[in-house]
């Protein structure tokens, strides 16, 4: 004869394995959702280096056009190359297939970083089919943009820059303190000299003879030097707000020759460029 009170304890049991049964798939289930999001939250691209590029490790930073766009997933070491797997964010990023891709070392504090580059603009073909053709997309065009898993070159550039120039400065945009690539131009100087309005780096980024451009780039040039903790600089932030105010009170044609007078002489203080 069945124990009465294993007969009132049998429904508890099955109660009790049911409720964790139902747990280990609630949490199996959010751990393949997890796993779907993290594999779907960037893409992949291999970068091959020369044997030599023993200095890029994991969590390498890269940079795309003035942003941090990822970093090294993984080094893996073959024979005659190194294969620099890197992750980039986010999934839908567009980066064209004709690029420059570098690893640089910060003549400051020795960081490496991997610097991708655009050799020409996204064309409008290119744009046009941003909307259909995404990196991880499965009729992503690898002659076009760098799709995921997609195979690509680097340039080992390990050597000391030139410090305090305005080419310093664009090609290590991780460097910069206070202020960001993307900020605004006039916003930061409180002038009113582009249209439309352009960022910090894209002043770097132009190599234009027009008086705006030239100022600009000189400017912009003060300013991250002065701002750096570990660049000893002779002028202040506060100089170079009070160069603009004065660059923009000019008459038009006394302009051209000023920003060439400013532009030289900053050159001077950038070239006896002391880091601390």
């Amino acid at each position: 004869m069945q124990n009465p009170k294993n007969s009132a304890r049998l429904p508890r049991i099955l109660g009790r394995c049911t409720f964790v049964a139902s747990v280990i798939v609630g949490l199996f289930s959010l751990m393949l959702l997890w796993l779907h999001f993290k594999k779907n939250n960037h893409y992949e691209v291999i970068i091959e280096f020369a044997k030599t590029a023993k200095l890029i490790t994991p969590e390498t930073k890269v940079w795309y056009d003035g942003v941090q766009v990822g970093q090294v997933a993984r080094v893996e070491s073959h024979l005659h190359i190194v294969e620099v797997v890197v992750a980039i964010q986010p999934p839908d990023r567009v980066i064209p297939r004709d690029v420059e891709i570098e690893a640089t070392q910060s003549a400051l504090i020795g960081e490496i970083s991997i610097v991708i580059s655009p050799e020409q603009n996204l064309g409008q073909g290119i744009v046009k089919k941003k909307v259909t053709t995404m990196p991880l997309s499965r009729n992503c065009d690898p002659t076009m943009i760098l799709c995921h898993r997609s195979r690509t070159h680097g340039i080992l550039r390990l050597e000391p820059k030139e410090l305090c120039s305005a080419k310093f400065w664009k090609e290590h945009p991780h460097e910069w303190v206070k202020f960001s690539p993307n900020d605004n131009f006039d916003a930061v100087f409180g002038v009113d000299l582009f249209q439309p309005d352009i960022t910090l780096w894209q002043v770097l980024s132009k190599e234009g003879n027009h008086e705006n451009e030239v100022i600009a780039r000189a400017a912009v040039t003060v300013l991250l030097n002065a701002t750096h903790p570990d660049i000893y600089y002779h002028l202040e932030v506060k100089d170079v707000l009070e160069l603009m105010k004065l660059f923009k009170q000019q008459p038009i044609q006394s302009r051209k020759d000023m920003a060439k007078f400013v532009a030289e002489e900053l050159k001077a203080f950038s070239d006896k460029c002391p880091v601390q």
